[in-house]
């Protein structure tokens, strides 16, 4: 989900990490709704922290330590500490200097907000921290995929959560109460932080590793090529002048489709952004520009086949489905007719 807030992070500020935190500030600074909604996700895995009543951002410690949100209770006591993570590395006073920042009366905690990526291995290198720092954690406690909890000393607490977690804590609460400023400000932030994971490293697990991914996108890029030379056979399309391209973001043959500029691509970052395909059909006018028939027949196309098209600057790309547990083919027969149905809409 892309948002306002999301694309002036990308523009304007090389830490999205600030930006997500005072938007957090000021969601829960100004919505009663969502400080009992995070109280009420906190108890229900244990952690008890009373009734917190206000967060200030940006709070530096006596050690050069300045952890990103700090929230007190109605005594005006510290109780919890959130850092917000995207993708920057822990600094050198994290997690420990932070934890000693905490006071040692009553129970207090730490909680680092991650992508959920970055669960695992962001979790196993705190412990490791702290153990290396003769602080020796107990009580761990790994509560799904939620949370990650465990006790340092009598009443200083460690817990680790994602941006998912923490907001669809929030946002069903700021909805059920109709508290629709909130709720809006609040999505914004969810839509910086979609983006934002989308652009960051994601650690790789064995899976990924595996000799089928290879295969599977060699064989997506050799479909590219198999359909487009079937598209001729037929006498659909016309390649003559036209290059193939290839990039960091995936393989892509260019044609003409009713005199239309076309192309056919195996699009790793569409597949990764929008998690649909990893084969694309990109279409624009006839002089390789967007022309208002253009957005006429795309918005035909969606309304005759109830598929989805996503503008791309000039170009109007439309996702292939792909047809599984199937020969060869009966694959291409397939994408195929799928490019078929967009030509129906195209005028000569």
């Amino acid at each position: 989900m892309s948002s306002l807030v999301s694309h002036i992070a990308a523009r304007l500020s090389p830490h999205p990490e600030n930006i997500a935190t005072e938007a957090l500030a000021h969601v829960l600074n100004t919505s009663q709704t969502a400080r009992k909604a995070i109280e009420h996700f906190l108890r229900s895995h244990s952690v008890n922290l009373g009734r917190l009543a206000v967060f200030e951002t940006q709070e530096h410690g006596d050690n050069a330590t300045i952890p990103d949100l700090v929230g007190f209770d109605t005594r005006w006591r510290k109780r919890i500490t959130i850092e917000s993570k995207f993708w920057a590395g822990l600094t050198d006073k994290q997690p420990v200097e932070y934890l000693r920042q905490l006071p040692a009366g009553f129970d207090s905690l730490l909680l680092f907000v991650v992508p959920d990526s970055r669960i695992n291995s962001l979790w196993d290198e705190l412990i490791e921290r702290l153990e290396a720092a003769g602080e020796h954690p107990r009580g761990i406690k790994l509560s799904s995929s939620l949370l990650k909890l465990a006790r340092v000393g009598r009443h200083r607490l460690l817990a680790l959560c994602s941006w998912t977690a923490l907001i669809s804590a929030i946002l069903p609460a700021l909805d059920a109460e109709k508290d629709t400023n909130a709720a809006a400000d609040l999505r914004q932030l969810e839509g910086l932080c979609t983006n934002t994971e989308f652009s960051g490293f994601t650690p790789f697990s064995e899976g990924d590793l595996a000799p089928s991914v290879a295969k599977s996108v060699l064989q997506f890029n050799d479909l590219v090529s198999d359909v487009v030379d079937e598209l001729r056979r037929c006498r659909l399309v016309t390649v003559r002048g036209l290059r193939k391209a290839a990039g960091r973001g995936g393989y892509w043959r260019f044609f003409r489709l009713k005199g239309h500029g076309c192309y056919l691509s195996c699009d790793l970052l569409n597949w990764a952004k929008f998690g649909v395909t990893p084969l694309w059909l990109g279409v624009t006018g006839k002089e390789w520009k967007r022309t208002t028939s253009l957005r006429e027949a795309m918005a035909r196309f969606q309304r005759q086949t109830s598929k989805r098209v996503y503008p791309d600057g000039k170009w109007s790309v439309i996702p292939l489905k792909l047809t599984l547990r199937r020969e060869r083919d009966v694959v291409i027969k397939d994408l195929v007719q799928q490019i078929k149905e967009v030509a129906l809409r195209l005028r000569k």
